[in-house]
């Protein structure tokens, strides 16, 4: 039997998707920047099952197509001299953390990373944040990312110490 004939304008006619295009893409990656599901808190800080820990929740939107997901996390210290937060020198402040939220099409994401913290001497304190570069990409061309700081009050997460912790900072004495 003979294939059957694609007439023009007929679903058999279309040309297979090759993904979203641009205007759908920029629109997709500006509601993800400014969705109230995008952020990353502090949800450990030095408590008794992770002493002289901070750890970091991140979260983040699907864009509606697939696409990884991924956030660089890395520490800030508050400088009392410069009276501005600076990068924690080595692997956790300038380079960081990637944490990788996987391949998504939809919903929010979300995963962690914890960083070992030297306790301070006596007396003095030391107050952290962090900051996430958050990304989607489609194989390896990033469509979009924006950054944030740590926030507060958060509701649902995960894996907090103690259970629904999140805060903006983590003061260290």
């Amino acid at each position: 039997m003979p294939a059957a004939l694609a007439l023009p304008g007929s679903a058999a006619a279309a040309k297979p998707s090759s993904g979203p295009t641009a205007a759908q893409v920029r629109a997709a990656v500006s509601r993800a920047k400014r969705s109230r599901n995008l952020w990353v808190t502090v949800n450990i800080c030095n408590t008794r099952r992770h002493p002289d820990v901070i750890g970091f929740r991140v979260q983040m939107p699907g864009l509606g197509f697939g696409a990884s997901l991924s956030a660089q996390v890395r520490v800030e210290y508050w400088s009392p001299a410069a009276k501005h937060f600076r990068p924690v020198p080595g692997r956790a402040g300038s380079l960081g953390s990637v944490v990788s939220l996987g391949r998504a099409t939809t919903g929010t994401h979300q995963s962690g990373v914890s960083f070992p913290i030297q306790k301070p001497p006596s007396g003095v304190h030391y107050v952290f944040r962090g900051v996430a570069t958050f990304k989607w990409k489609l194989g390896s061309k990033v469509l979009g990312s924006t950054t944030r700081t740590t926030g507060h009050g958060y509701r649902h997460v995960d894996h907090s110490d103690p259970a629904g912790y999140s805060s903006g900072t983590c003061t260290i004495s």
